[in-house]
């Protein structure tokens, strides 16, 4: 037994010896404290890529013309990740491509110069991923300066989508003209239906979209669910019933969660003397921004108005961005529109639209 017991020594530390090199190599370019990672050659082919961490900064330089690094990474959850390269040396141009695990290219950044490249990805957990770094073709590379790469994945945002088809009024396909670029955008949405205010009051303050398209008027949202009709409104004063909801009866951050509410209705913007202003109650509760509409409105204006503004937000572009095209956009298409000047007139209040992307970006 003394003897097995000192073989079975030997052989381990003869296995650590073997081992060392390849440990000290990788703790020599990775400092977990930091979370960085410098490149560890050979990595020019996805097979030998180098493994790097979500929030990692990873170094690496271009040899030649036709050098490539690869870096692979698995992720834990599911989200939207960002792919960026940036911190390319003066004079190069340097692109980025993803991969999936099964080697399919699946983004893409290729700009000029210098300029930092970017790749959004919906990413899966447990899957890898690869990106390449490569020089531009017909560019420079400088084997003496680093680029960083960098990959940080969000979870997925949620959407509470509330729609009614009631009395010859459907807002349903306000949703689901959306739907596809919330999802793009790495955000889930729920379409609810018919649904009754005590449904939205639950679910408002957990959504990062929170977006109401229906009947209203100047302080209050109206609720046609099958066997009941009810109301937020935006001020609780002794006018509303005790079967109602308003908003101010959240607490002052309640709602610090929403990147935005979306109120898509007649005079969502207006200021009520009894009930005050749902936009501004929004703010006040914890909103990043909230947008009402200032006068009556049609149903038609309001579904070719909503999805615009959510294709320039998919593209990358703030809210503030996104509400300023969209509105260019419907003067240009002017005669699509039964009343393009009241489809434009919105109120916001007096948080700014232009310091939000509703997106991962």
């Amino acid at each position: 037994m003394n003897k097995k017991r000192r073989l079975i020594k030997l052989l381990c530390y003869v296995t650590m010896l073997c081992m060392a090199p390849s440990i000290i190599g990788f703790f020599s370019r990775v400092d977990a404290t930091f979370h960085t990672i410098n490149e560890s050659e050979p990595n020019d082919t996805y097979q030998t890529a180098d493994t790097t961490f979500n929030d990692f900064d990873n170094f690496g330089t271009m040899s030649s013309a036709s050098d490539v690094d690869w870096w692979k990474i698995t992720f834990s959850s599911e989200g939207i990740a960002n792919f960026w390269l940036g911190s390319i040396p003066s004079g190069c141009n340097y692109d980025l491509s993803v991969y999936n695990s099964a080697g399919t290219l699946i983004a893409s950044s290729s700009k000029s110069s210098n300029s930092s490249e970017y790749a959004k990805v919906h990413v899966r957990t447990g899957y890898v991923y690869y990106a390449k770094v490569y020089v531009h073709s017909g560019s420079t590379y400088d084997s003496s300066d680093t680029y960083k790469m960098r990959i940080k994945n969000y979870d997925l945002g949620s959407a509470n989508l509330f729609t009614f088809d009631y009395a010859f009024i459907n807002t349903h396909p306000i949703a689901q003209l959306i739907t596809p670029y919330l999802n793009n955008m790495g955000i889930s949405s729920s379409n609810w239906q018919n649904k009754d205010v005590f449904f939205a009051y639950d679910k408002f303050p957990s959504s990062d979209i929170f977006l109401f398209a229906y009947h209203a008027n100047k302080g209050v949202l109206q609720f046609n669910a099958p066997t009941s009709l009810t109301h937020l409104y935006a001020k609780n004063t002794a006018l509303i019933p005790a079967t109602e909801k308003e908003i101010d009866s959240y607490s002052s951050s309640a709602l610090s969660d929403v990147k935005c509410a979306l109120l898509i209705g007649c005079l969502t913007g207006g200021t009520s003397d009894s009930y005050g202003n749902l936009v501004d109650k929004t703010l006040s509760k914890g909103a990043f921004t909230a947008i009402g509409f200032n006068n009556s409105i049609s149903l038609d204006d309001a579904e070719l108005w909503t999805e615009k503004l959510f294709y320039y937000c998919e593209s990358g572009y703030s809210v503030g961005q996104a509400r300023a095209l969209t509105h260019g956009w419907v003067y240009d298409n002017y005669s699509l529109f039964e009343d393009p000047d009241s489809i434009t007139s919105l109120y916001t209040g007096s948080k700014s639209l232009y310091a939000l992307n509703i997106g991962y970006n």
